[in-house]
């Protein structure tokens, strides 16, 4: 059956998981993100931690110099030192979101701590958790052991997350770019716990992660079980369901190496027309708002813009990847059915 749409309009679209990096390479990225997107969640584990509201602040206004019509919405980074004073501080300044990364899981987490503390009654940070529930700042974990094989972490990091969302029914915790079956049930099975999905685990198993260093991210794909599962869940039109690209440069001489690749897929340029080829497949193109706008607005309370002011268009116009650019585009050499207007 072809469900071919001609065009796919979506109002104020949200990548509520991006990487911009720092100095030239933001630069040369930033652009890729505002075209697709009207509102961004913009990640704080730059080489220079994003650790206060000022930090997000100064972080802010380096994006918006080169995209001023796009909507940044800020986090800062969790990390031991993080005292509740800070999470107020921040949270006048407008940070809407802590990021938790457990320490070595991914690029620049060393700053992060280690997931068991989350798990632990007596932690010091129970007060920061505390501190952001009443203020309903937003918890972004990314939710992997580093400390068990590659592809438990996501699995066995589940079971630290329900617990900290026991102890703390009014945090709402974000289960960044999920992998697994077992995170969507947790979805299904938490009330104050949302995810992310990304564009690239909609499209990717382990098999096609082998051999091939431009699909490598953390967390990694996996099984073809798993992508079903989160290809239902985008689908579903769940609320607590949302989009975050994950889309993480890094420049070809860095990502090339023959050893040591850092982890980072840059889906940014082609996230949003891949979206729509998906959904288009499976006829489900009418919960594209829901996945890549309206959840993410309601989660984050993100001003809704006068209808159409934001909207991006997407059509139907068969084109190859360019396997030329610098950062990497993900899907470089493929078709994608779908560009932006």
């Amino acid at each position: 059956m072809d469900n071919r749409v001609e065009f796919v309009e979506i109002e104020q679209p949200c990548d509520m998981h991006v990487h911009l990096r720092e100095g030239e390479l933001l630069r040369s990225v930033v652009r890729d993100s505002a075209r697709s997107f009207d509102t961004i969640l913009v990640m704080p584990n730059t080489r220079r931690p994003i650790l206060t509201g000022k930090d997000a602040e100064d972080y802010r206004l380096e994006i918006t110099q080169w995209t001023p019509g796009l909507n940044v919405v800020s986090a800062i980074y969790l990390t031991p030192e993080t005292t509740p004073d800070l999470i107020e501080a921040a949270a006048k300044t407008g940070v809407k979101a802590v990021k938790f990364y457990p320490r070595g899981a991914t690029t620049n987490s060393g700053h992060g701590v280690r997931l068991e503390t989350l798990g632990d009654p007596w932690s010091a940070l129970e007060p920061v958790f505390d501190t952001m529930a009443q203020l309903d700042l937003i918890l972004c974990l990314h939710a992997e052991d580093p400390d068990v094989p590659l592809l438990e972490r996501e699995t066995r990091a589940l079971k630290t997350v329900t617990a900290l969302a026991t102890r703390h029914p009014r945090l709402r915790i974000v289960i960044e770019h999920a992998t697994t079956r077992a995170a969507i049930e947790v979805v299904h099975g938490w009330s104050n716990i949302w995810t992310t999905i990304t564009a690239h685990h909609l499209v990717l198993t382990t098999n096609d992660v082998v051999g091939n260093h431009h699909h490598l991210c953390m967390p990694v794909a996996k099984s073809e079980d798993d992508r079903r599962a989160l290809l239902d869940a985008s689908m579903s039109g769940h609320p607590r369901i949302l989009f975050g690209s994950d889309s993480a440069p890094h420049l070809n001489a860095t990502k090339n190496r023959a050893q040591g690749a850092p982890f980072g897929i840059y889906s940014a340029p082609v996230a949003l027309p891949l979206l729509v080829g998906v959904f288009a497949a499976y006829g489900r193109t009418d919960h594209l708002q829901q996945f890549v706008s309206d959840a993410a607005r309601e989660l984050y309370d993100i001003e809704r813009r006068p209808r159409g002011t934001t909207a991006r268009r997407v059509v139907y116009k068969p084109w190859t990847v360019p396997n030329d650019q610098d950062p990497h585009w993900f899907w470089a050499d493929r078709r994608l059915d779908y560009a932006l207007a």
